[in-house]
């Protein structure tokens, strides 16, 4: 997967670590101050290739499902740019509302997320 980060391109492993402990901090600061943001390339690839290997999908099928090209699926997964027209196809193929990849959106903070998982914990531990 390509990163949309071009100071990525050609890295030390700590170096990696360094500039993404530097990405997390500024998002943390953008959920504190309540500024949205459209999803990353990267997490939208992930989240893709996760969801679709849950389901047990090829890409030829998850293609087929939403009428996009099987090309358009695997620039999706590799984290390049896409119409948000296809984005919208594949994210309610995958169960997520039209937008879900498009539209921007306060990210959680840090605290905000350890709150819903220890939230979620407690709740299957009864």
């Amino acid at each position: 997967m390509q990163s949309s980060y071009p100071e990525e391109d050609n890295l030390q492993q700590s170096d990696f670590a360094e500039i993404r402990a530097q990405q997390f901090t500024e998002m943390e600061a953008r959920a504190n101050e309540g500024v949205p943001l459209v999803p990353s390339l990267e997490s939208i690839a992930f989240y893709v290739l996760v969801q679709r290997g849950f389901w047990g999908w090829k890409q030829e099928a998850l293609a087929a499902m939403t009428g996009v090209s099987l090309s358009t699926v695997e620039r999706v997964e590799r984290g390049e740019v896409v119409a948000s027209e296809s984005l919208n196809r594949i994210a309610v193929a995958l169960r997520q509302p039209p937008g879900a990849f498009t539209t921007p959106r306060i990210p959680f903070g840090v605290k905000e997320v350890l709150r819903m998982l220890s939230k979620k914990h407690r709740t299957l531990r009864r």
